[in-house]
């Protein structure tokens, strides 16, 4: 071991030496600890969503179904034309949640965007769906 060290000691600096010696005299079972800084990167949560009409009359209600994680908490905004609406929910054991809304006087043929969050710890996804009122 010593003559490792020896010839590695001659052809390096010592600063580079001294890690060098730290890993020649670990143990082969030593756990491997990253000293890398900054936070680590969580995979996003998937998240479908899609309405059960996509052309519904008014004064009746259309279904926001979405498809992530179980468990995972929803939140959607419906983007009408005049105002926005929020509803919130909890995926079930399977990752499937619908969110209901009464479409009591939409603007007919106003293009209605829902825009979809779902979160679970720190993990978090994001999509969308539409539905375009009718008379």
């Amino acid at each position: 071991m010593k003559s490792i060290l020896s010839r590695l000691a001659a052809t390096t600096t010592v600063a580079a030496a001294v890690p060098l010696m730290a890993m020649v005299s670990a143990p082969a079972n030593a756990a491997t600890v990253s000293t890398a800084a900054g936070p680590t990167m969580s995979r996003p949560l998937h998240c479908y969503a899609w309405v059960s009409n996509s052309r519904p009359k008014n004064h009746t209600d259309v279904s926001v179904m979405v498809a992530t994680e179980a468990y995972a908490r929803i939140t959607t905004i419906a983007h009408f034309s005049g105002k926005n609406s929020m509803r919130t929910g909890k995926a079930d054991r399977k990752g499937d949640a619908t969110i209901t809304y009464y479409i009591n006087s939409a603007k007919p043929g106003y293009k209605v965007v829902v825009s979809v969050m779902a979160t679970s710890g720190h993990r978090f996804g994001s999509c969308w769906t539409s539905f375009t009122p009718r008379r």
